[in-house]
C-alpha cells in the first residue's frame, strides 16, 4: 500500500484537476471490453477443442468396434486378416481411444479449472460498473462520492478477482 501511495504521488503536482472519465473510466471499461471479447473467445475455442477430442474419442471407438464384428469375423466366424495384423491394428485402436480420452478429460479438466464463465461474468460486471459511472458523470457531472464509489467497486471486484486467481491455480485436474 505504501509503495502504491509514493508512486501515486511522484512527479510534478500542477495542482490541476484531471477527469475522472479522461483518466480512468474510458480507459478500463475499454480494457474490460477486449478482455471480454478476449475471453469469450478463449472460451469458445476451448468449447470447440473439448467436443472434438470427445467426438475423435467415440468416432475411434465405433470404428473399433466395427472392426471387430466385420474384420476379426465377432460374428462370422472368419477373419479378414491374419492374426498378427488384427493384433496390430487392435493395438493402434487401443492407443488412439486412450490417447483421446486422456486429451478429453485433460482438456476438459484444464479448461473447467479456468472457469472462463467466471472471468467473462467478471469482465462484464466491470464493463457495467464502468458504463453506469459513464451515464452517472454525464447525468450529474463528476464528485467526489461518485469517485468514492466507484473506487469502492472497483477495490471489491478486485479482490475477488485476486482471490479467485488464488483459488483457482492451473492444474492437471488430478
Amino acid at each position: 500500500v505504501v509503495r502504491a501511495v509514493s508512486a501515486i504521488t511522484t512527479g510534478e503536482n500542477t495542482g490541476e484537476k484531471k477527469s475522472i472519465l479522461d483518466t480512468w473510466i474510458l480507459e478500463q471499461q475499454e480494457y474490460h471490453k477486449k478482455a471480454l471479447k478476449k475471453a469469450e473467445l478463449q472460451l469458445s475455442r476451448n468449447d470447440r477443442m473439448v467436443t472434438a477430442a470427445l467426438i475423435i474419442t467415440i468416432a475411434t471407438y465405433v470404428a473399433a468396434l466395427l472392426f471387430e464384428v466385420v474384420c476379426c469375423g465377432m460374428l462370422s466366424g472368419t477373419s479378414m486378416f491374419a492374426p498378427e495384423m488384427n493384433d496390430a491394428v487392435r493395438t493402434g485402436f487401443k492407443l488412439c481411444m486412450g490417447i483421446f480420452s486422456a486429451v478429453t478429460i485433460f482438456a476438459n479438466n484444464y479448461y473447467g479449472r479456468l472457469a472462463l464463465p467466471n472471468v467473462i461474468d467478471d469482465h462484464r460486471k466491470m464493463v457495467m460498473l464502468y458504463e453506469e459511472a459513464e451515464h452517472e458523470i454525464a447525468d450529474k457531472g463528476e464528485d467526489e462520492l461518485l469517485l468514492l464509489r466507484i473506487a469502492e467497486d472497483e477495490l471489491y471486484e478486485n479482490a475477488n478477482w485476486y482471490a479467485y486467481q488464488n483459488k483457482h491455480d492451473e492444474g492437471l485436474g488430478i
